[in-house]
């Protein structure tokens, strides 16, 4: 998601500088329907995209559900890093409360 919304951002910019080349942001009214249509836009576009992913991902064999061959069984080491992460939050959280 964090990559995606890259993308989202990078169109969105490239909308605006269009938008301000062809001098269409002179005025706050304008401004706020520009930004309006291009939100429209990048939504239809955002959705677009994920139909051909979609449709690229069935062409590759997906079924729907995301194969698992082997569930890994969790060690001690995974308990460990469990535990230790628990008590780093929980401390942030103390720290937090006790400020």
């Amino acid at each position: 998601m964090y990559r995606y919304m890259g993308v989202l951002i990078d169109e969105f910019n490239a909308m605006r500088r269009a938008a301000l080349s062809r001098n269409l942001m002179s005025s706050r009214r304008w401004q706020r329907l520009v930004v309006g249509n291009m939100i429209g836009s990048l939504f239809i576009r955002t959705y677009d995209r994920g139909e051909r992913v979609h449709r690229a991902m069935l062409s590759r064999g997906y079924a729907g559900l995301p194969s698992v061959r082997k569930m890994p069984k969790g060690g001690k080491r995974d308990i460990l890093a469990l535990i230790l992460t628990t008590i780093v939050a929980l401390a942030g959280q103390a720290i937090y409360l006790i400020q």
